[in-house]
């Protein structure tokens, strides 16, 4: 691979940072680099980012081209996605209920045949994403929807326990109640990740919005209380 141009920032994350970049050879690629000091972890969790994206293969997963160096550093490169991701489209408003049913089902397409995918033993790798949400899904110019950063993916191979170092792994914006009980997550916290997503769309706020972590794991630890706040969150698709 020959050098490498790199241009803007086009998202960040816990993790780190993408840019958008180009090879010498005009190719434009996204180019996700690590933060100024990763740890031993982060940089497994890249490498491992960028095997399930060869395993999963999808076309509607980002596709991996390399993993390489940048200033000694490693870094991820993979098809760079020219549209808008979801949460640019829903600081505009509440988005129209069809084409969002329509992005909603390709992404269930896409997180179940993720899950299904066979692993380098050939059993299914049972990923579970955990960090589905509105940024994190782009709508290409196309009109189709790309799922983006597996970097915070689960498989039954790859079993980073959340609940023994008391961490829990993904998305605040998106986080289904159990992750803060459950130990090894399991396709469910997707399903409900992407319901949240599409209702965020539909009603022009999230189920969490304005509350703190703290706040949300207070909620969430209490049925009485998740079940109260989401027949409220609910009235606001009627």
């Amino acid at each position: 691979m020959g050098p490498l141009t790199i241009h803007d920032r086009i998202g960040q994350g816990g993790q780190g940072e993408v840019y958008a970049a180009a090879l010498d050879d005009g190719t434009r690629v996204a180019v996700k680099r690590l933060r100024q000091t990763p740890d031993n972890d982060d940089v497994a969790r890249l490498i491992e980012e960028a095997r399930l994206l060869a395993y999963t293969g999808h076309s509607g997963i980002v596709k991996p081209i390399a993993l390489v160096r940048i200033d000694g550093e490693v870094a991820l490169l993979t098809e760079l996605v020219q549209g808008a991701n979801l949460a640019q489209i829903f600081t505009t408003g509440r988005a129209p209920p069809g084409a969002l049913f329509a992005v909603g089902a390709t992404l269930a397409d896409i997180l179940h045949e993720a899950n299904s995918s066979a692993g380098p033993n050939g059993q299914p790798l049972g990923m579970v994403h955990r960090d589905l949400r509105p940024s994190n899904v782009v709508i290409g110019r196309d009109g189709r929807p790309r799922l983006l950063d597996l970097g915070l993916a689960w498989t039954t191979e790859r079993r980073t326990s959340e609940t023994a170092s008391g961490q829990v792994m993904g998305s605040l914006e998106t986080l289904a109640p159990e992750s803060f009980v459950q130990r090894d997550p399991t396709h469910a916290r997707d399903v409900f990740a992407l319901a949240a997503l599409i209702a965020a769309g539909l009603a022009g706020r999230g189920l969490y919005s304005g509350r703190t972590s703290r706040q949300v794991a207070q909620l969430c630890t209490s049925s009485t209380t998740f079940n109260a706040q989401v027949k409220n969150y609910l009235t606001r698709l009627e």
